[in-house]
């Protein structure tokens, strides 16, 4: 399997956990569960993102991250 394959996989399956996190988040009773759904998509995305060989310079996503608010 190539990498673009492999990429495109890891966007379609974080879409769908997207997708059916916002459907767990309808429910109170289920709602902590699509947070965490949803979570782990847009975790999944970022990290197919980053295995993306057009990415070749990662000091902006670095800068990024540590300039991100925290609490």
């Amino acid at each position: 399997m190539s990498t673009q394959a492999f990429i495109q996989l890891v966007y379609l399956g974080a879409a769908a956990l997207f997708i059916f996190g916002l459907k767990a988040m309808s429910s109170p009773r289920t709602a902590r569960r699509g947070m965490l759904m949803a979570a782990a998509a847009m975790v999944s995305a970022i990290g197919g993102t980053l295995l993306d060989p057009q990415v070749v310079n990662y000091e902006w996503i670095v800068v990024a991250g540590l300039r991100s608010p925290r609490r």
